[in-house]
């Protein structure tokens, strides 16, 4: 079923490209359009209901929309725990959610740290179908996801921070594999995020 929130926000009317690819790339000339339609509903028709329900859609489409509205939420009135269920069904924006993850959770550190531990589970969601499941199941799916995850967080934590919980041999191996280069697109699409908030007068300290 679509959501009527994503919908209003990525509504192609008015922009040369769908809006959640604006919100994707966040170098593009109608940024501002995607971001202003975002800003405007945060003052009345947003709820953490709905933010929830993006995170736990399986449309990548819907995940960089949520986290979009995180980040535009400057009084911080939603929590950001949807986020790792994105991230934990392995969405194909992992290294953007992680990026948001990483500017609005208090507790990223804790919640980067478990999924860094080696039994921590490599794919989960409860709105997975069983056909799903046993498509993520597949060990090739397994080790491509693991490597986006492991890349981008060490790129946001630092290589020996996440060393020191994962293992260096694992880490290497997991950054080898990222075929995505995720650490670079963390630090580009960070820094144009942090660009783009600041413009509007929202400042993160991304220092812990």
């Amino acid at each position: 079923m679509e959501h009527r929130l994503f919908t209003a926000i990525i509504d192609r009317e008015g922009l040369e490209v769908a809006g959640h690819l604006i919100l994707l790339s966040v170098d593009l000339k109608q940024t501002h359009i995607v971001l202003n339609r975002i800003t405007e509903r945060l003052k009345t028709e947003i709820s953490q209901i709905q933010i929830d329900e993006l995170c736990h859609s399986l449309n990548w489409r819907m995940h960089i929309v949520a986290a979009w509205i995180l980040l535009l939420d400057d009084q911080k009135l939603y929590n950001s725990n949807g986020l790792w269920n994105a991230i934990d069904a392995g969405s194909w924006v992992t290294p953007q959610l992680i990026v948001t993850a990483y500017l609005r959770s208090s507790d990223f550190e804790e919640q980067a740290s478990k999924r860094l531990s080696k039994s921590y589970p490599a794919l989960t969601s409860h709105v997975f179908s069983e056909e799903q499941q046993r498509r993520n199941n597949r060990p090739k799916r397994i080790k491509s996801v693991l490597a986006k995850r492991f890349n981008s967080l060490q790129a946001v934590m630092g290589y020996e921070k996440a060393a020191s919980i994962l293992g260096k041999e694992p880490l290497d191996e997991a950054i080898a594999n990222d075929i995505d280069d995720c650490d670079d697109i963390v630090r580009v699409w960070q820094a144009r995020v942090l660009q783009k908030l600041h413009e509007r007068g929202i400042i993160y300290n991304p220092e812990r």
